[in-house]
């Protein structure tokens, strides 16, 4: 497992490091992309206190802080995005172990690994419109440049020198492999076997020529995949928000 400082966190919610039942890193180092000077982006999950749940003054949703990059978002918010199938937050189940973080105080574990073995009742077919979606519109940005950068920029850099943002690039092609793993497989490989070639299409090895014929073409065969994939077409909600409940009474029990 990975630490995290919790003495960097600048924010007024004294309470966050206490309830946070679940810490991963994210981003391009779970992936295994990273370079030199790659951000650190961690998130979590928190049972926040009664009163936010209860009371008629409080409200939470998630705490974000940039330096460093955190998110922790509130139980039943993340539960209810990863039931959708959304990339950036069902893959957060699926990161190695040694990317995951005790969580502080250890005695929070027992509610995290009950999170954990939920992670299952996320991988639906719905993969196939949230994969492939962002996907597209990495791909909508990266065709007709609409994304700003600000003249110097690593971005901007990147689109003089290739014609195309290649960070974008990088992030469709593992974006939509992932789709076609999750439909294959029930698999959410976030630790990429493939990373070399991922950085390498980020340095730009793929023209724009052709990351667009792969696009096209992968998203097309997408649909073939979802047909025959095996996996439920959406998740179970009764079972989820069985043990949604059943976390959350826990969590305000004990924390």
């Amino acid at each position: 497992m990975t630490t995290f400082d919790w003495s960097q966190y600048t924010g007024n919610l004294n309470w966050l490091k206490e309830r946070t039942i679940y810490m991963t890193r994210a981003g391009s180092h779970s992936y295994g992309t990273n370079i030199e000077g790659s951000d650190e982006d961690y998130r979590g999950v928190c049972i926040a206190p009664p009163e936010y749940y209860l009371g008629t003054m409080a409200r939470f949703e998630q705490a974000e802080e940039k330096n460093p990059d955190l998110t922790v978002f509130c139980l039943r918010k993340f539960i209810h995005l990863a039931a959708q199938a959304n990339p950036n937050v069902i893959e957060l189940l699926f990161t190695d172990p040694s990317d995951q973080i005790s969580p502080e105080p250890i005695a929070n574990y027992a509610l995290g690994r009950r999170l954990f073995g939920m992670r299952h009742l996320f991988v639906t077919k719905k993969a196939r419109y949230t994969y492939s979606g962002y996907a597209v519109a990495q791909l909508k940005k990266i065709k007709h440049n609409t994304e700003h950068s600000i003249e110097g920029s690593p971005r901007w850099e990147r689109i003089q020198k290739f014609g195309y943002c290649t960070k974008n690039a990088m992030h469709l092609v593992r974006l939509l492999r992932m789709c076609r793993e999750i439909l294959e497989t029930g698999q959410v490989r976030v630790k990429r076997a493939d990373a070399a070639e991922l950085l390498a299409i980020r340095n730009g090895a793929w023209t724009l020529e052709e990351l667009v014929k792969y696009a096209e073409n992968e998203d097309k065969e997408l649909d073939s995949v979802y047909e025959n994939s095996k996996l439920p077409h959406s998740p179970d909600v009764k079972e989820i928000d069985r043990r949604c409940v059943e976390i959350m009474k826990a969590g305000l029990e004990w924390l």
